[in-house]
């Protein structure tokens, strides 16, 4: 292994060496600390139990990886393919996922705490349990085709058919439509989407010390619950509550 990351490393550097080319590898368990893997090419690999901390993975190919109780904490996981790999109770703490395509991979139980996730696509993963606490899912791609949950039924106001909700001013401006650019319709409150609550007073309780607040409409389908909140793909600036 020290030899296939030495000549990975001179290929990388454009010195000649070889790309690591460890697909199908069996690296159960192995130690692969700080390794510089970038661009490797690990499609099916064994990496159930390795530690792989710290570890430099960007762009590298992990599609159909095992990486179940992997020790990924604070890889560079940028741009890597993960898709259908397995991480169930991977530790993916600080990870850096920017740009990871990880479509359909197996995550239940990993521990997602605190990692970065910016931009990176969840669609279709399987987050069973998996830990978010403290977690960067700015731009964060879940699950924006899935149905909402109907929550808004029993807990909005509703004038001419549409859901009418309240959140703090921001930017928004009143008689202006704005549209989410990824929308989560996971169950939890720190997920992507536009947020608001059902009645004004809900939103000084749970804003704080917020002062400007406004009113807004939804289309009722487009409205999630989220954790103590809602969430929507689109509202309209109706006017400004102070």
């Amino acid at each position: 292994m020290k030899q296939i990351l030495e000549q990975h490393k001179l290929w990388l550097q454009g010195k000649g060496g070889k790309k690591a080319d460890l697909c199908g590898a069996d690296l159960h368990g192995a130690d692969l600390r700080g390794a510089d893997l970038r661009r490797a090419d690990l499609r099916g690999s064994v990496l159930d139990s390795a530690n792989l901390e710290l570890a430099y993975l960007q762009q590298a190919d992990l599609c159909f990886a095992a990486l179940r109780k992997a020790n990924l904490h604070g890889a560079k996981l940028m741009g890597v393919r993960l898709m259908g790999a397995y991480l169930q109770d991977a530790d993916l703490c600080f990870a850096s996922l920017q740009y990871a395509y990880v479509l359909r991979a197996y995550m239940q139980s990993a521990d997602l705490r605190d990692a970065d996730l910016r931009d990176a696509d969840l669609r279709d993963a399987d987050l069973w349990g998996a830990k978010f606490e403290g977690a960067n899912l700015v731009g964060t791609c879940l699950d924006p085709n899935n149905e909402p949950s109907g929550a808004y039924k029993s807990c909005f106001n509703f004038e001419d058919g549409r859901a009418v909700g309240y959140r703090t001013k921001s930017n928004y401006e009143v008689y202006k439509t704005y549209t989410a650019p990824v929308f989560s319709t996971a169950p939890t409150d720190c997920h992507p989407g536009l947020y608001l609550w059902p009645t004004l007073q809900h939103a000084i309780v749970y804003s704080g010390d917020w002062n400007v607040f406004i009113k807004v409409s939804a289309r009722p389908e487009d409205v999630h619950q989220a954790g103590v909140k809602y969430r929507c793909k689109e509202f309209r600036v109706e006017e400004v509550c102070v």
